[in-house]
């Protein structure tokens, strides 16, 4: 008689295995080979799109308040990397010079600085009105967690106190998606301007 699942863990059980289906069975192999730290960038994006539209689609949510904390975490995360990986472009371009430690910052205030460096100096991206409008989300990132760490953890380990910085005691989630669908694109737009620039260098264009 085959014993009853109960949920609990059970031998055998391995988190880093493949499950057998094309749809959701990741292959790092094909991560290592494309190499493009813009692809994990989208990814994190991504992943709070997946959680913010389930959301959005249940009939009756069940204190959708404890999603804030994961799903702030991946857009701010995919923030920080979408802006290093352009960055580092300009840098590649020979467009900006950027010191080794100033791309190790988990601070999207000092990041945007190099962005907007990057910007004056190749005239990518300069169109006034959506560049305020993603340095006001980037803002609104920095200063409600100016070290990556808020969305991560509820409290400070010592003081006990919140590590998220005043913010306000509503958050729309779907308001955060569609926002970060706007800056996603103007990014976008910026990072294949890079992309560009790069091709037409090595192809001495």
């Amino acid at each position: 008689m085959a014993k009853e699942d109960n949920g609990w863990p059970r031998k055998g059980d391995r988190v880093f295995k493949s499950d057998g289906n094309p749809r959701t069975n990741a292959h790092f192999p094909w991560l290592q080979i494309l190499g493009l730290d813009c692809v994990i960038a989208d990814a994190f994006k991504g992943a709070a799109d997946l959680v913010v539209d389930g959301l959005a689609r249940e009939k009756q949510p069940h204190h959708v308040d404890r999603y804030l904390m994961p799903v702030g975490y991946l857009y701010r995360h995919y923030l920080e990397l979408k802006l290093k990986y352009i960055i580092d472009g300009g840098v590649a371009i020979k467009a900006i010079m950027v010191k080794d430690d100033e791309l190790g910052t988990h601070n999207l205030n000092d990041l945007w600085k190099k962005f907007t460096e990057l910007v004056t100096a190749t005239g990518m991206g300069n169109d006034p009105a959506p560049m305020a409008a993603t340095a006001q989300v980037v803002k609104d990132f920095h200063d409600h967690d100016k070290s990556g760490s808020a969305f991560r953890y509820a409290r400070h380990k010592d003081t006990k106190k919140p590590l998220l910085k005043n913010p306000p005691d509503w958050i729309g989630l779907t308001q955060m998606r569609d926002v970060m669908a706007r800056v996603h694109t103007f990014l976008d737009g910026c990072e294949d301007w890079v992309n560009a620039a790069f091709d037409a260098t090595n192809s001495g264009g």
